[in-house]
């Protein structure tokens, strides 16, 4: 039997610029298999924007979601279910954001031990 063992919630926060418009988690430690099951992005900018959601760890940025259209000044959710292995991460793009506003996501989950799931990532 899989036994949840522990809950993840993650504040990812940040201040765009002109290079840095995207936020990371932390890395999943070494026997543990994250899964992520909701996403909330937070719009601050005055106009509408759009954002992906980035499965990461593996050279390259493989998108989860991507949510469209957020209005000003709100949050958007997303429920697209992902499981992320030892040294994998998850990257939350903003596109179009301008410089200085506030980025903020955060990622609600479930922690689990390597060894107890019923197959084994390779």
């Amino acid at each position: 039997m899989i036994k949840m063992v522990g809950l993840y919630r993650e504040r990812l926060k940040g201040i765009s610029t002109a290079t840095k418009t995207s936020l990371k988690s932390d890395l999943v430690p070494h026997n543990f298999i994250l899964l992520i099951e909701r996403f909330a992005v937070y719009n601050s900018d005055t106009a509408n924007r759009d954002f992906e959601i980035c499965l990461c760890g593996h050279g390259y940025e493989h998108i989860i979601d991507n949510v469209n259209t957020i209005g000003t000044l709100e949050y958007r959710t997303s429920r697209t279910m992902v499981y992320l292995a030892e040294n994998e991460f998850i990257t939350v793009r903003f596109s179009g954001l301008a410089s200085g506003k506030i980025m903020e996501a955060h990622l609600t989950g479930q922690w689990y031990r390597e060894e107890d799931l019923i197959i084994k990532p390779k």
